[in-house]
């Protein structure tokens, strides 16, 4: 374990409970501090956090306390940690921004007796078996799978149900680890897929039935166990991982999908027992009707809240902020889900991946992306010098392309044509181990 702990200037003159709300942050922190800091006048902020992550954290002298330590430390090592904080300025709020932080932010928020989402929900949501099992107890779904201990028990389930299936970690979040598989000649390789990239690297793995249809990607907010849908957008994938391709927004449904949609999640995350913040349920439209494929208790990922942002000005990271800040938000947020969306725009995003293993040495073309009729923006999801290797989910994207248009076919169509002048130079291993 290695703990390192940054105090703020003058922090330890600050009163316990005196002034204001002060946060303390678990984990990846990405742009949230940002919002925090700008959501309620005196928010202050502390961060435990990982060797990894601190080099990325924000305005690391603007917080009370930052403290270090390794991401394998137990729970108990993070709660003396949160405990020490809370010494110096009381805390009020507990959060994480990043599934694989939420376990401790639970365990943390708990010991200090805090609000929140709960141990319990974090397990039902992150424990795939446990998500499908509550679901299935609760009648809000019965998804066939199975817990299976090897790779040839992947086959036997296949062989009892139907190819093709999907192998998924047994804990995780964001479709890492996950892998369609079509045949038990790849059974071995997804396995490995699924321990590497879940959030477990060893035990048993989760299979279940391959769910055909629209992939939707449905956001949610709660406040005090009120929830309300927020968002819907539409997926493609890649297999066979479940690494997007695009994603665009708004999603063209029939009002009675659009409802159907909407009370099959509400259904589930009620389940779950949400009771505060975003969350966000992966759904697929089947011929039965809309199925889950997994949640997550955190903002959309991606670019995906700056896209919402754009179409219909609501601020889900602010109104989240103002939230830990222990300001009620849901009339607010009922007023702008209220309010119509603007006509005849819509948003798409394209992602780009070298799909080799190596270094990133390039991303070439995109100038001339740029200069496709329709295409407003880019971002570098990996830059040059970084590693890079086969695509298996979102976080192996190097390059996002945004698209805007009158139809959500038209910026499909914009965004295929730009995405296709990327290209990318990988410095690769040689036969003999060296470099080419």
């Amino acid at each position: 374990m290695t703990a390192q702990t940054l105090p703020r200037a003058g922090a330890a003159d600050s009163a316990v409970g005196v002034g204001g709300t002060h946060v303390l942050i678990i984990g990846r922190c990405g742009e949230m501090p940002t919002a925090l800091w700008s959501a309620v006048a005196g928010m202050t902020t502390s961060v435990l956090t990982t060797p990894d992550e601190l080099p990325n954290l924000i305005g690391v002298g603007e917080h009370e306390v930052v403290s270090v330590l390794d991401l394998a430390s137990p729970h108990e090592t993070w709660i003396r940690m949160a405990h020490a904080v809370d010494a110096v300025r009381q805390i009020t709020a507990v959060v994480a921004f990043a599934d694989e932080w939420m376990y401790i932010a639970a365990a943390v928020r708990e010991a200090l007796g805090l609000p929140g989402t709960s141990w319990e929900t974090v397990r039902l949501a992150y424990e795939k078996n446990e998500w499908r099992t509550r679901l299935r107890e609760r009648e809000v779904e019965d998804i066939g799978s199975e817990v299976v201990a090897s790779p040839s028990d992947i086959v036997a389930f296949a062989n009892r149900r139907e190819w093709p299936v999907v192998v998924k970690p047994v804990r995780g979040g964001g479709s890492a680890g996950v892998t369609l598989l079509g045949s038990g000649a790849g059974a071995a390789e997804a396995w490995q897929i699924a321990h590497e990239r879940g959030m477990s690297d060893d035990g048993p793995v989760l299979v279940e039935i391959y769910m055909a249809g629209q992939h939707l990607d449905v956001g949610a907010f709660a406040e005090a166990g009120e929830i309300v849908i927020v968002s819907k957008v539409d997926i493609q994938f890649r297999p066979p991982g479940m690494a997007y391709m695009s994603y665009r927004a708004p999603v063209q449904l029939t009002p009675e999908t659009e409802r159907t949609v909407d009370e099959h999640v509400l259904a589930a995350l009620r389940a779950i027992g949400l009771r505060d913040g975003p969350a966000t349920v992966e759904v697929r439209l089947t011929d039965a009707g809309p199925r889950t494929i997994e949640c997550q208790l955190r903002l959309d990922g991606g670019a995906i809240p700056w896209v919402l942002h754009k179409l219909s000005g609501l601020d889900l990271a602010t109104l989240w902020a103002r939230q830990l800040a222990g300001v009620k938000v849901m009339p607010k947020l009922r007023r702008a889900l209220n309010r119509p969306m603007p006509a005849n725009i819509a948003i798409a995003c394209w992602v780009a991946a070298p799909n080799t293993s190596g270094e990133l040495v390039s991303i070439d073309g995109i100038e001339d992306a740029l200069a496709t009729p329709g295409v407003i923006e880019h971002r570098i999801l990996r830059p040059p010098g970084s590693p890079v290797g086969p695509l298996r989910s979102a976080s192996d994207m190097a390059l996002a392309l945004f698209c805007e248009g009158a139809t959500a076919d038209q910026v499909s169509a914009i965004g295929r044509q730009a995405i296709r002048k990327i290209s990318f130079t990988v410095r690769t291993a040689g036969i003999n181990g060296t470099t080419a």
